[in-house]
């Protein structure tokens, strides 16, 4: 077990991975704040739906609506999961899937470690947006 077993590509596409990330954190925060974005001119059509929402006396239209949005938020906090599963039921045979990838063609031979490290970078991942997805729709419910 050394670092020797990542191979070239391994390393250039974690930099690329980790540059694209923080990257684009970067760009939204910076953009966010010179320019009319996405979730600017959505709050100005919040507004205008919510003024006209006001004025109407059937509001069951407004509601599915809501509702909609809502389950669109959760849809993608249950799919999380769902990888998640998978990807916990992958850490736990290692050595069968490190098999049948090494039997494809134009892979390369590597080592379990390798694999595992990979895989658990994979449920960090889904981790976060499991909770950034569950954030959102906490936000949807909490401004119904």
């Amino acid at each position: 077990m050394s670092l020797t077993d990542f191979t070239t590509l391994d390393v250039v596409a974690l930099i690329w991975f980790l540059v694209c990330w923080v990257g684009f954190g970067q760009y939204s925060k910076r953009s966010a704040r010179s320019r009319q974005n996405l979730i600017g001119a959505m709050r100005v059509y919040r507004e205008l739906w919510m003024e006209r929402m006001c004025a109407r006396e059937q509001r069951q239209a407004d509601a599915t609506i809501l509702t909609n949005l809502l389950r669109n938020a959760l849809f993608f906090v249950s799919t999380t999961i769902l990888i998640l599963g998978g990807l916990v039921a992958l850490l736990g045979t290692t050595q069968r899937v490190v098999e049948v990838v090494s039997r494809l063609p134009f892979t390369a031979p590597f080592a379990l470690w390798v694999w595992e490290v990979k895989v658990l970078i994979l449920i960090y991942l889904f981790i976060y947006a499991f909770f950034k997805f569950t954030w959102s729709a906490w936000q949807y419910n909490a401004l119904l």
